[in-house]
């Protein structure tokens, strides 16, 4: 069974994290069946008042669907669904706080869905927050203008017949972050 897999994650999670995943499980959108939201609380529990953690697949099946006679077919498929819930919640909320890959992912989007002006305020709104960002950090903003340049090439490939050639700087952007980032990992090594 994946409880380990599932069991470790639940653990990682704090108080508010457990909180909006449970009103991620909660939201039509993610999720229809309540049976996860129950599922979680009842994991939750058992991390919270056992220190011996050793779930019984016949008493986890009991609670989940009162009533109903063990299927072991039926409640692997609900810890397997719970566990891509769970995955999906983990990397939604890692997404929100890496602002680089937000910003890629939210082009990437806009690009694919042939959204030519909402592309180009993006593309606009973004660039004119490296300055702010450049003075934060050196490393992060030069490989979010790498992905950010890639968009505009891709994108300027798509709609038009003759672009400007920006490969060279989004080559230099990429070189740029590669050697911040080895020396940042050297400096760490030392």
């Amino acid at each position: 069974m994946k409880i380990s897999y599932i069991n470790s994650a639940l653990k990682s999670l704090n108080k508010r994290e457990l909180g909006s995943f449970l009103k991620f499980l909660s939201a039509d959108f993610n999720n229809r069946d309540p049976i996860y939201i129950q599922f979680a609380k009842i994991l939750h529990k058992h991390i919270n008042f056992s220190n011996n953690i050793n779930y019984d697949k016949f008493e986890i099946f009991k609670q989940l669907y009162p009533g109903k006679e063990f299927n072991d077919l039926k409640l692997r498929h609900t810890i397997a669904r719970f566990k891509k819930l769970l995955e999906e919640f983990l990397v939604l909320n890692h997404l929100k706080t890496n602002k680089t890959l937000l910003n890629k992912t939210l082009l990437q989007v806009l690009r694919k869905k042939k959204l030519k002006h909402n592309f180009r305020q993006t593309f606009n709104k973004i660039n004119v927050s490296y300055s702010l960002q450049s003075k934060v950090s050196i490393v992060d903003p030069s490989l979010e203008k790498y992905f950010v340049l890639k968009e505009e090439y891709e994108f300027d490939h798509e709609y038009k017949r003759n672009t400007k050639d920006n490969i060279k700087p989004m080559v230099s952007s990429l070189e740029d972050f590669y050697l911040l980032e080895n020396l940042r990992l050297a400096c760490l090594d030392w």
